[in-house]
C-alpha cells in the first residue's frame, strides 16, 4: 500500500515538471511601449519640420509680394505705346448689311454727320457769316457755331456739331461742292467761306426688326464694338476695311432680276444672307 501510494504520488507529480511563473513577459511589454513612444516622437518631429518649411516658404512669398507692390511695382506696369497714347473709337467705318433668306433687312448702317472746322484759319470777322450760313444750310444753331469758334480761336480742330441728320449733312456737302465748282481754278479752296469746314460721315448701326432674332444677330455697343452673335463672329468680314471674299466675275446690275438685286452688297461691299425666315422666326419667338 505504501509502495502503491508512492507510485501514485510520483505518477501524479511525475511526467511534466510544474511550470514556473514567467518573468520575461513584462519586459517585452516595456520594450514595445518604449518603441511606440520613440516612433511618436520621431513623427512629431517630422511634422514640426514640415510646418516650419511651409511657414518659411509662405513668409518668403508674402515678403516678395509686398516688395513687388511697394518697391518694384513700376517694373511690372504695362508698357505704354506713347506719352499721349489714348483709346480711340472707330466710328467712321461702315459695316455690311445682314438680311434674311428673302433679302429682308435685319441689320444695317444709317448715317449721320459730324461737322468740324479749323478755327485758326478762319478770320474772326467771318465767324458771324459762317455761323449764319451753317444754320441756314445744315440747321446748326448759329450761336453754337460762334461759341465753339470763340472757345478755340487758334485750334487746328474743333467740333462744331455732332449728330447732324443725314439730309442736312448731305445738303452741307452739296453746298461745299457748289462753292468749289463756282470758284476759279486758280483760287485756293481753303480761302473759301466753307474751305475750313469739314463734314464727316458717322455710320450708326440699326436693327429695323427690333429684337427679332437678336440672339442670332447680336448687336454693337455704343462704341461700335460687336458684342454677341453674327456681328461678333463676322467682325473681321463685315467692316469695309476688313477681309473680303475672292473677286468674282463683274456683271452689270441689269442682268439681275429685281428679286436678286435685294442681295447685292451695301455700300461697304459686304453683306450676309442668312437662311432664317423673318416670318417663321417671328412665329417661333
Amino acid at each position: 500500500m505504501a509502495a502503491t501510494s508512492k507510485r501514485n504520488q510520483s505518477g501524479a507529480t511525475g511526467g511534466q515538471p510544474p511550470v514556473a511563473p514567467s518573468i520575461g513577459q513584462p519586459a517585452a511589454d516595456t520594450q514595445t511601449s518604449q518603441s511606440s513612444t520613440d516612433f511618436s516622437m520621431k513623427g512629431s518631429g517630422r511634422l514640426q519640420v514640415v510646418i516650419a518649411v511651409v511657414v518659411l516658404v509662405g513668409g518668403l512669398l508674402v515678403l516678395r509680394l509686398l516688395d513687388m507692390q511697394v518697391r518694384t511695382w513700376s517694373e511690372y506696369a504695362p508698357a505704354r505705346t506713347g506719352v499721349d497714347a489714348r483709346y480711340t473709337v472707330d466710328d467712321t467705318t461702315p459695316l455690311g448689311v445682314i438680311v434674311d433668306r428673302d433679302g429682308v433687312l435685319l441689320a444695317g448702317d444709317r448715317f449721320i454727320y459730324r461737322v468740324t472746322a479749323t478755327p485758326k484759319h478762319i478770320p474772326r470777322q467771318e465767324w458771324e457769316a459762317l455761323a449764319q450760313r451753317l444754320a441756314r444750310v445744315a440747321g446748326i444753331p448759329a450761336e453754337q457755331v460762334w461759341n465753339r469758334l470763340a472757345a478755340n480761336p487758334t485750334a487746328e480742330y474743333a467740333v462744331l456739331a455732332s449728330g447732324v441728320p443725314f439730309q442736312l449733312g448731305r445738303a452741307l456737302i452739296d453746298e461745299k461742292k457748289r462753292e468749289e465748282a463756282e470758284a476759279s481754278q486758280t483760287e485756293d479752296t481753303s480761302l473759301l467761306p466753307l474751305g475750313n469746314v469739314f463734314v464727316h460721315a458717322q455710320p450708326r448701326r440699326f436693327y429695323p426688326q427690333a429684337s427679332l432674332a437678336s440672339q442670332v444677330i447680336g448687336f454693337l455697343n455704343a462704341e461700335r464694338k460687336p458684342v454677341l452673335g453674327l456681328e461678333r463672329y463676322y467682325n473681321s468680314f463685315l467692316p469695309s476695311s476688313g477681309v473680303g471674299l475672292p473677286k468674282g466675275t463683274l456683271s452689270p446690275r441689269t442682268v439681275l432680276t429685281e428679286q436678286q438685286r435685294k442681295f447685292l452688297p451695301s455700300g461697304s461691299e459686304k453683306g450676309l444672307v442668312l437662311t432664317i425666315d423673318r416670318t417663321i422666326q417671328w412665329i417661333i419667338e
